[in-house]
This record gives structure tokens, C-alpha cells and sequence, in this order.
């Protein structure tokens, strides 16, 4: 596990925009210190923090920290979700994959996710 020159993701105020398939969506969220420990440690405390937001409700299957990437798979219910996002400090992009099974029926969703930090959350 490798030293950090800096950190990956800065707390604040940050405005996602999300495409899905063609649809986009714009929304904001505040990403707490909390939240952005699990980009910023290295891979096991990140998976930790990781579990710790899943509560139970999903599984992590992998978590890996390198360089300004972190990558995850993790299954929640009859969903298999692998996600890559690349950070920059006040702006980062990522893509997920969503993969479900229902009733024997495979189907898989793309969403590409752009992110910007506006300032200090509301």
C-alpha cells in the first residue's frame, strides 16, 4: 500500500451528473469526510468504509485503490454493480455497470458519472 501524495476527493458540496443509458440526470450531494475516506484510503480502509455504508444490504466483492482510481464490485440483492472512478481532486468521472437476474431474465445498465465540487456543503 502506497503513500498519498493527496487526497483523491475533497469533502464539499459536488454537483453529479449521471448518464444511464442515453438519460441523463443532474443532482447534488454533500460528500461528508466520511464519505470521502473511502476514495482516499488505500484499498483495505476503503473497503472497510465501504462495509460500513453498505450496512449489511450489499456485499463488497472487491475494492481497489490505485493511484487516482478506485474500482469496487460489490452484489446487493439480485444486483452485481462494478464501478471504476477516476478522481482529481474536485472533480472526478466514473463508470458503473449494473448487472440483474430477475425471474431468469439478464439484463445490464451503464451509467457514466461526471462530478465537480461546488464549495462547502449547504
Amino acid at each position: 500500500m502506497q503513500a498519498r501524495a493527496a487526497e483523491l476527493i475533497n469533502p464539499g458540496e459536488y454537483e453529479f451528473t449521471t448518464t444511464t443509458d442515453g438519460n441523463a440526470r443532474t443532482l447534488s450531494h454533500c460528500v461528508t469526510p466520511d464519505d470521502a475516506k473511502m476514495a482516499n484510503g488505500d484499498s483495505k480502509s476503503g473497503r472497510e468504509a465501504a462495509e460500513r455504508a453498505a450496512k449489511g444490504r450489499c456485499t463488497i466483492q472487491s475494492y481497489d485503490v490505485a493511484g487516482n482510481k478506485v474500482s469496487f464490485e460489490m452484489t446487493c440483492g439480485d444486483a452485481v454493480l462494478a464501478s471504476t472512478t477516476t478522481y482529481h481532486g474536485d472533480t472526478s468521472e466514473g463508470d458503473l455497470v449494473t448487472t440483474r437476474t430477475v425471474n431468469g431474465v439478464r439484463s445490464t445498465a451503464h451509467t457514466h458519472t461526471t462530478a465537480r465540487r461546488l464549495g462547502n456543503c449547504k
